[in-house]
């Protein structure tokens, strides 16, 4: 069964984040954190750390805003996939 995933970020990438969305995401990343309800995922969603580099290619590669559909789309991708090296890469450039 497919877990949903939620996009989430850590204080070291988050002005990386910030300076891809810099009108859909708080200032701060503790006004983020504040703002995301940072208890459990609701629903059975699983917490996705993406990465701003392979986020940022990707969305270039699907031809994306980084925005916050594009953020949940991607941590999903991250989920459905797993972390196998460069799957990221690979899938953007074949679709």
């Amino acid at each position: 069964m497919r877990r949903p995933a939620i996009a989430w970020f850590t204080r070291r990438n988050y002005p990386r984040h910030r300076a891809l969305d810099p009108t859909g995401l708080p200032v701060t990343y503790d006004d983020w954190l504040a703002r995301s309800g940072y208890g459990e995922p609701v629903g059975g969603g699983v917490r996705v750390v993406i990465d701003p580099a392979k986020f940022a290619a990707w969305c270039r590669a699907q031809g994306r805003e980084a925005d916050a559909a594009a953020r949940s789309a991607f941590a999903q991708v991250v989920a459905d996939n797993g972390r196998s090296r460069g799957w990221w890469h690979r899938r953007a450039i074949l679709r």
